[in-house]
This record gives C-alpha cells, sequence and structure tokens, in this order.
C-alpha cells in the first residue's frame, strides 16, 4: 500500500495473513458494520464525482460494490450503519455534527427519521432487545450516554458521564463503553522563520489549570486571547490578556459549546459565542470584551452551530441546520427586526471570514477539501481552494493568517501535532510543534501581522478505560427538547 493510500482489508484471527477486499478514500475515513450474514460489509457515505454517495455494501466473496435502495441526497452525509440484531432495519447518523438518527428497512425503501437530536455524537449501538439505541452525545462539553427509545424518539440518560463507543451485549443487560477524560492545556508556540530541519518552537504554557481549556481564539490586536474551559466546574467562557495572566476571567451567563472556537469582531471589542441557554435550546450570544456585558442575538434559527463577524458590523455569518438537520451558512442583516436572509450555502461543515480579501472560506460536510465564496454568498463565486486538506475528519483544523496563507494542524508519524501552509502549498518540511502531545481537534488559532504565533490546545493527560455497566430496565429522566 502506498504512502496516503486507503484500503479495506480482511484478517483473520490469530492469523498473520491480511488481504485487500476494497479501496476508500483517506481524506473521508469510511464508516462500516458487518452485514448480518458476515459475508459482507455496509458502508456509509463515500465521496465521488457526483458528490456523497449512499450507503453501500460491500461483497467479501466478489469484492463488488452494491447500493443500498433508498432515498439519498448528494448533500447529506450519512454515516455509521448498523443492521438490526433481527436483520429487519438499518440505522445509521445523518449529518452530524448535528446528527440525528434515520432508519431504513433492510432490503432498501423510504428512510424514517428516529430522532430530532441534532447532536454531536460519538458511536452508538442497538440496546441488548433491539427495542432501542444506545448511543454517546455530547451535552455541556461532555459526551454522556443515552438510550433512546425508536418508537417514541425519547431519548434519556443511561447515568453515565464522559463515555464513548458504547457496544452492547446481546444476550445479557448489559454493556460496555470507553471512558474517557482528556485534559487540554493551552499553549503559545512562537513559530521560527526559515525553512530548515533545524527550527526550534518556543513552547509556552497559557492561563494554566488543571482542568479541559479548549478552542483557543486569539483577537485582532494580539492580546486578548478567549477560550472554553471548564476550570470553574462547567464550561464557560474565559477572556484574558495573554501578557498579563491576572486579567483572565470568565463571562457570566455565557453557556458556550465545545465544537467551534468564538469569534471576535474587527475592533476586538465583541466576540460571538455559539451554546445553549438554561432551557437547553441553541443560542448566539455576543460578549463585550470590557464589560463583560452579555446580549442574546434574535437569530431565526433554532440550532446554531458556528457564528462569525464580517467586515460590515450589520451583517453576520451563521452556521445552522436546515429544517432536515443539514447544515447550511446562512448571511443575515440584523438592522432589521426580524432578521433579513441575504444568501446561504448548503452541505457547509467550518468556516472562516477573510474579509482583508474579501472572501470566505469553507468546508463541506461530505467531502474533504477547502472552499471559497465571496462575502454576498454568491453561488457563482464558489470555487475550489484545496482538493485533498483539510480531511473530512479534521474539517477545523485550518485557519487562514492575515498575509492569506492557509495553515492545517495534523498528527503525523514522529509529530503528534505537525503544522504547514496547504494554500498556496508548502515545499518545506512541516513544522512540528510537539511530537508527543496531540491537539484537540475542534479548532486553533494564530496570531502576529503573518499568522507567526500559534494558540493550541494540548493534550496534557488523556487517560481512558474501559467500562462496564448493567444496563437499568428504564430511566426516568428525558433530555429537555430531545423528543421526536
Amino acid at each position: 500500500m502506498t504512502e496516503g493510500s486507503c484500503s479495506i482489508r480482511l484478517v483473520t484471527p490469530n492469523a498473520r495473513a491480511e488481504h485487500e477486499v476494497g479501496s476508500c478514500d483517506r481524506r473521508s475515513p469510511p464508516t462500516f458494520d458487518w452485514t448480518p450474514d458476515s459475508n459482507g460489509l455496509i458502508f456509509g457515505s463515500m465521496s465521488t464525482e457526483q458528490g456523497s454517495a449512499g450507503l453501500r455494501v460491500l461483497d467479501l466473496d466478489s469484492g463488488q460494490w452494491r447500493k443500498v435502495d433508498y432515498p439519498h441526497d448528494p448533500d447529506e452525509l450519512d454515516a455509521d450503519p448498523r443492521y438490526s440484531p433481527d436483520g429487519r432495519w438499518i440505522v445509521f447518523v445523518r449529518n452530524a455534527p448535528l446528527g440525528d438518527f434515520w432508519r431504513i428497512p433492510a432490503q432498501g425503501g423510504n428512510a424514517e427519521r428516529l430522532s430530532r437530536l441534532r447532536a454531536d455524537l460519538r458511536g452508538w449501538d442497538w440496546s441488548p432487545s433491539g427495542r432501542g439505541l444506545l448511543f454517546s452525545a455530547m451535552v455541556d462539553g461532555e459526551y454522556r450516554l443515552f438510550r433512546l427509545d425508536t418508537s417514541t424518539g425519547e431519548a434519556r440518560p443511561v447515568g453515565v458521564d464522559d463515555a464513548q463507543a458504547p457496544v452492547a451485549a446481546r444476550s445479557r443487560r448489559a454493556i460496555a463503553f470507553v471512558q474517557r477524560r482528556p485534559y487540554f492545556g493551552l499553549y503559545r508556540v512562537q513559530l521560527a522563520s526559515g525553512d530548515g530541519p533545524g527550527r526550534v518552537h518556543v513552547v509556552e504554557p497559557l492561563f494554566a489549570s488543571s482542568s479541559r481549556d479548549l478552542l483557543p481564539s486569539i483577537a485582532p490586536d494580539g492580546r486578548q486571547l478567549a477560550f472554553v474551559s471548564d476550570r470553574s466546574g462547567s464550561n464557560g467562557l474565559w477572556v484574558g490578556d495573554v501578557n498579563q495572566p491576572d486579567t483572565l476571567r470568565m463571562m457570566g451567563g455565557v453557556r458556550p459549546g465545545t465544537r467551534y472556537a468564538p469569534a471576535w469582531s474587527p475592533d476586538s471589542r465583541r466576540l460571538l459565542a455559539t451554546g445553549t441557554d438554561t432551557h437547553g435550546r441553541g443560542v448566539v450570544q455576543e460578549v463585550m470584551a470590557a464589560s463583560g456585558q452579555v446580549s442574546t442575538l434574535p437569530l431565526p434559527d433554532a440550532d446554531p452551530l458556528q457564528a462569525q463577524y464580517t467586515a460590515d458590523p450589520n451583517r453576520l455569518l451563521v452556521l445552522a441546520a436546515s429544517q432536515d438537520g443539514a447544515p447550511q451558512l446562512r448571511l443575515y442583516d440584523r438592522s432589521t427586526n426580524p432578521w433579513r436572509s441575504l444568501g446561504r450555502i448548503d452541505g457547509v461543515s467550518d468556516f472562516e471570514v477573510d474579509s482583508v480579501r474579501n472572501r470566505i472560506l469553507f468546508t463541506r460536510l461530505t467531502e474533504a477539501g477547502l472552499w471559497e465564496v465571496a462575502l454576498d454568498l454568491s453561488p457563482k463565486s464558489i470555487h475550489e481552494v484545496s482538493a485533498a486538506e483539510p480531511t473530512a475528519d479534521r474539517y477545523r483544523m485550518w485557519t487562514v493568517t492575515p498575509a492569506g496563507d492557509i495553515k492545517y494542524l495534523e498528527r503525523l508519524q514522529g509529530c503528534a501535532a505537525s503544522l504547514r501552509r496547504i494554500v498556496p502549498p508548502d515545499t518545506a518540511t512541516p513544522r512540528c510543534l510537539d511530537q508527543l502531545r496531540r491537539s484537540a481537534v475542534n479548532g486553533f488559532s494564530l496570531g502576529g501581522p503573518r499568522g507567526e504565533v500559534a494558540y493550541m490546545a494540548l493534550v496534557d493527560w488523556d487517560g481512558a478505560d474501559i467500562g462496564y455497566m448493567e444496563l437499568p430496565k428504564e430511566t426516568a429522566e428525558v433530555v429537555p427538547g430531545w423528543i421526536k
């Protein structure tokens, strides 16, 4: 297998031999599961020249692919498919990170929506009885286990925090899962100049704590750093001067999410933070950095993921869910009441405003790569700027510098946190910022006139265990808003 390729391989337990049964695209890592007869694998969406392919089955004997017959939009991402224990149904997750469970008959047919979670999911399985689903979802910055009743759409907590990737037993009411609580610290990295292999970078901790610090966002003034941390006991928005640690303070009244970083205004005076209100509803809040004053914006969207300013203070960009759960990038004029929609792009997974060059850069939900569009979101202005990176699973690990370069943070063999320029392509050796500590996968920030200072969340301790529990017969609590 050549470097950078992706293949599907089969190996027999206790045997050394393996053989290739299919190919895949490394830029969009596949999700798959066994068919009930164990003679094939069912795969989630894969990128094609025509867009995202729907569910497909790979026959292991013949090596032939077979499409699952059901309605599928190329702009939708269907992942993590599983057959039900009785073989009658296929359930999958559609359009993560605003993910929901959908179901089709095993032989194909119309898709039925089972949930209205619009959640960041981290693994799922059928319950032992086959009448429900067990899944891990992000709530208040933690992955927790829930059980979904497929007949009512009700999601009830199982009672385990910091839990991912549940696997249910088939002969007893029990599950195993990964219980993981990584601790990330904030670091500032002064990038050395030059392209030689001996470049040395200065890595220093910022606002040290024994809690989880994520999503650093440096202001255009190069002094103020905003980030999300649970150092107060629950996730909050914190802001401080990077050269004066005693200025650090938490902004009261903000319940930030942990998927997208807070965004600064061009004048470094205000912040936009996406999160939830006290009722669990998605909101966008505007924070005055100096006073800490917080206001919840009258956003027309029910499930905002990400928000950013443009050069015009009356125009905001918001990434939010459409009616069917697919993410859309929308441009709003907030000088009117209600806000007026000025344009939209479907299938966007992450975006960044580049006001200096009058463009917006964005990634797509269903494929790897990077695109640009004019500030008015005109469809005719959309152009591809990178075909290979970011990969689909690292769609938040890029940023644009004031000089117009696009930098990408990745994990390589021998370097846990490596930075390189992807636009224009960098011919120099990638910069290894930290050999041992990997970065968080939800973003980093660059400061300085040419982006010569990196702000990252690096893992300080990554404790993980395999957990086991007997499932209770029933739980009483229903998650607010998580009802079909």
